[in-house]
């Protein structure tokens, strides 16, 4: 009996599972800051689970809401919320403070995974040197 666990475990070990495809969580910041969105476009890989993390810098509530993602979270003044997001089809996905939606208004843009490793990191130039 102990045996077959453990082949059973070594199996497990040898050979994966084929077919799953286990995405790193992509975490992106956004603050609200004078009922703006900074960054007001926020780019991530399809197929990605996306965590956003978002501080209201404002004096004032500010609630996050987005039709397309179905998704909607209060945002007392100087706090952060945690926003998870599933694996996206590439597209757009807006969102908006519900309290002020002619300035507070940003987009999510899903890009395909080649597109999104051609782009510069956070914190990188096109500049050379």
């Amino acid at each position: 009996m102990r045996i077959t666990v453990y082949l059973m475990a070594l199996c497990c070990l040898l050979f994966p599972l084929r077919g799953h495809s286990f995405s790193p969580l992509i975490v992106k910041h956004i603050e609200i800051k004078a009922h703006l969105f900074y960054p007001s476009e926020v780019v991530v890989p399809e197929k990605t689970p996306i965590q956003l993390l978002i501080t209201n810098q404002d004096e004032a509530p500010e609630q996050f809401d987005s039709f397309i993602l179905n998704r909607e979270k209060l945002i007392f003044p100087q706090q952060t919320v945690t926003i998870f997001l599933p694996k996206l089809a590439v597209g757009q996905y807006d969102f908006m403070g519900e309290y002020h939606p002619h300035t507070a208004r940003g987009v999510i843009k899903v890009v395909s995974e080649n597109s999104y490793q051609a782009l510069p990191k956070e914190g990188e130039t096109d500049v050379e040197q």
